[in-house]
């Protein structure tokens, strides 16, 4: 996968840009939260960023750090696999997690992937909450309490990563450490030394990093930057009012998506059902075939709508927690229950319309291993201890998901055969689409520049052309708009006004509202043209398929 899809991970202009950015500025020595604007957890930056220290700033060298990131993650999601069920059910599900979610490209936006990963803060904290619930389950094997504070401790470390992270691993955590409770009664001076390890683990990692950036910033600016997204989550204007966030979950439609939910559940379950009922692995074998050529044929006809063949994974993974919370009845069955509660809420910001794409490389991996830890291992092991064949619907179920990979794996395909051109330079350069021709004439010239703002979003062209903005801020899109407040931005822009502004042409119909400084931030347009006038360079980009791109280039004191 890696040699396949090699430096096609990363968009030209949206979002890892600013992870390079970030990153390559701390190593520079701006400081976050006074110098570099970030809503998320101080954790990420600074780790790419002592990256950058050691092994020097580049493309390349951020790479093989999320290489070295995936290895451990894979390591962890294998062990903790083999624990929870079987070797059988551990490398079905890690070669699943290598072609549906480590190196994806479904989406124009390549960047939701583990080596180029929109952030940081998702792909590091969901390792971190793995390798917590490893320690559980080494807790839950030995009793020692140095796992529950390593655990604890790696907790609090997703705590600084972002909430949607952190809030499954520690409710998973916590159920974990319930289930162990309610099955050994060890009483509750022992529950409570428990979780005073744990909890107290969590605290010092969190204090810890608060006065860190108290060393740097002031306290209220400390404060806020080891709260990261907590800062926000009751801002109804951050989070459920927002197109963005309600189509993303879901919510934009209840009745409709709980419908497709409950159909397609319906329709994936069936063979499973099925296989259920067979007394021989050879009848598994048949159903497996058909239910194969069933596939092929629907999907020829294009009765199966790939984008949304995820919507059961809520449904799903929550029978799934509400069977294992019952039937938790053994030590090694809490991490088992920890793990499926943490795999169930990772998915609440796609709750009724969960995917693949998108997010879904990290949301919805942790619930896919769990379904194939139960339909590969738990469900055929149940089956074999009231004698009946756990083989045949392990065969049906292995045919499942590699259908779901190959088709996946398809679209991965058509994804990269439009990567033809390279974008940078040295260890820099990637393979983009024909994107990459307008964006490269606009690096060639910006060269020499001495800072630059690229609207409403590109700062990967700040880092390529190594030209810093001035502001703190780097993505003009509605929703950080809203966040820091458009007089704000202005305010600091006017204070310290650029070289160079760079304005690439793009819709936010996601957000429901028109292109930059036509649909929103129409005073930052405004100022725009009063300061710089006319621009001094436009290029344009006419794809095959879809809408053209269009780049200005304005420069100050412009005659």
């Amino acid at each position: 996968m890696a040699w396949w899809t090699w430096l096609t991970w990363c968009d030209p202009i949206v979002d890892f840009g600013r992870e390079l950015y970030l990153a390559w500025q701390i190593a520079e020595g701006r400081v976050l939260y006074r110098e570099l604007y970030s809503t998320f957890g101080p954790l990420s930056p600074h780790v790419n960023a002592l990256w950058f220290e050691l092994f020097g700033v580049s493309l390349r060298s951020l790479v093989v750090a999320n290489f070295l990131v995936l290895a451990v993650a894979v390591t962890l999601l294998y062990r903790l696999m083999v624990t929870m069920s079987d070797r059988l059910a551990a490398t079905v599900g890690c070669v699943a997690f290598f072609l549906l979610f480590a190196f994806s490209q479904y989406l124009s936006t390549a960047n939701y992937n583990w080596i180029c990963p929109y952030s940081h803060e998702m792909t590091h904290g969901t390792m971190l909450a793995l390798g917590a619930l490893w320690c559980l389950a080494r807790f839950t094997g030995n009793r020692q309490a140095r796992w529950l504070a390593i655990g604890g401790a790696l907790t609090g470390l997703t705590f600084l990563t972002k909430l949607e992270i952190f809030v499954p691993a520690a409710i998973g955590m916590l159920a974990g450490l319930i289930g162990l409770a309610r099955i050994e009664r060890p009483g509750w001076p022992t529950f409570t030394r428990w979780l005073a390890w744990w909890v107290a683990s969590i605290v010092a990692v969190v204090l810890i990093a608060f006065v860190c950036l108290l060393s740097v910033l002031p306290a209220a600016d400390a404060l806020r930057g080891t709260l990261g997204m907590w800062m926000y989550m009751f801002d109804s204007d951050v989070t459920v009012a927002q197109k963005f966030y309600r189509v993303g979950a879901g919510l934009d439609d209840v009745p409709g998506n709980l419908r497709e939910m409950f159909l397609l559940s319906m329709a994936v379950s069936l063979p499973l059902i099925v296989a259920l009922s067979l007394k021989r692995a050879v009848y598994g074998v048949v159903v497996a075939v058909l239910t194969v050529a069933a596939i092929v044929a629907l999907n020829r006809h294009g009765w199966i709508d790939w984008e949304h063949i995820a919507r059961p994974l809520p449904l799903l993974a929550a029978i799934c927690v509400m069977v294992l919370t019952v039937r938790c009845r053994r030590p090694g069955d809490a991490a088992v229950m920890a793990f499926a509660w943490f795999a169930l809420l990772m998915l609440l910001k796609m709750i009724l319309n969960a995917r693949i794409h998108g997010y879904g490389f990290v949301l919805a991996m942790p619930a896919t291993m769990l379904l194939i830890m139960v339909s590969v291992a738990l469900l055929p092991r149940w089956l074999e201890s009231h004698r009946r064949s756990g083989m045949a619907i392990r065969i049906v179920a292995i045919a499942l998901w590699a259908c779901l990979a190959g088709y996946h794996l398809s679209f991965n395909t058509l994804r990269m055969a439009g990567k033809d051109q390279w974008m940078g330079a040295n260890a820099d350069a990637f393979r983009a689409d024909g994107r990459a021709e307008a964006f490269n004439q606009v690096l060639s010239e910006v060269s020499g520049a001495d800072s630059m703002i690229v609207f409403p979003e590109g700062p990967m062209l700040n880092y390529l052309a190594r030209v810093p903005s001035p502001v703190p801020y780097l993505l003009y899109i509605p929703h950080q708009v809203d966040v820091v407040g458009e007089q704000r931005m202005l305010t600091q822009m006017r204070e310290s006004p650029p070289d160079v502004v760079v304005v690439v042409s793009r819709r936010f119909t996601e957000y429901g509202t028109r292109g930059f400084a036509a649909g929103y931030a129409q005073t930052i347009g405004d100022w725009i043209d009063q300061t710089y006038g006319k621009p001094t360079r436009s290029f344009r980009h006419e794809p095959q398929q879809g809408r053209p791109v269009q780049v200005w280039l304005f420069h100050h004191n412009n005659p």
